[in-house]
């Protein structure tokens, strides 16, 4: 009930699907913009089928600057079809420079001013970008947001207590702004490999 056809949605990170992206579009009849710059996304949004009226894809990342990054390669052995991460989530020593832009420049070249959903799956690099998008004054009406500490089962015990308490500390930052916050469970093999929240904007 928050979303109508005159909402705007922003999904980073599309990976190789746009199933969540297709229903809120075919649901409410709104508009849905989706940024991924790595050669796994430009290959799967070329050859599936959507309604480019509602959905539109754009080769660019989300990050807190405006400026190309490094982006390490999921898989280094399919280079020409891999995802990426900034944080290097992969632990990968490949990668290539992929232009990145603030949530604020992308709403400024969409002549978007609001924003009713934003869905953050970017391998890691949530907790930076919504530094930046909090610091900027941006608040969408709801955030769904994925916090990835790593891919890798050697976890360093201080770095991991560290990236927790960073997320405390931003999860608190918009509590403070009047969101309410909601932990999504995950029913896999890897339930706790990641953290997946709601963000709601209460006025």
């Amino acid at each position: 009930n928050l979303i109508n056809s005159e909402s705007i949605v922003y999904s980073f990170g599309v990976g190789d699907s746009i199933s969540f992206e297709k229903v809120i579009a075919s649901n409410f009849n709104c508009k849905v913009l989706c940024f991924d710059p790595t050669t796994l996304s430009k290959n799967y949004m070329n050859k599936i089928d959507y309604d480019n009226n509602l959905i539109s894809f754009m080769e660019y990342g989300i990050w807190d600057k405006d400026e190309k990054i490094k982006f390490f390669y999921q898989d280094e052995n399919k280079k020409e079809d891999t995802g990426g991460s900034i944080l290097n989530q992969f632990k990968t020593g490949s990668y290539e420079m992929l232009q990145c832009y603030k949530l604020k420049t992308l709403m400024k070249q969409n002549n978007h001013n609001y924003i009713d959903i934003l869905k953050l799956d970017i391998e890691g690099a949530a907790n930076q970008v919504l530094k930046n998008v909090i610091d900027e004054n941006i608040l969408p009406k709801q955030i769904v947001a994925e916090f990835e500490y790593s891919e890798d089962d050697n976890i360093d015990k201080k770095d991991f207590d560290n990236w927790l308490l960073d997320v405390k500390n931003l999860i608190k930052r918009f509590r403070d702004n009047n969101y309410k916050i909601y932990y999504i469970p995950r029913y896999t093999h890897i339930p706790y490999s990641t953290i997946e929240v709601l963000m709601q904007k209460i006025d």
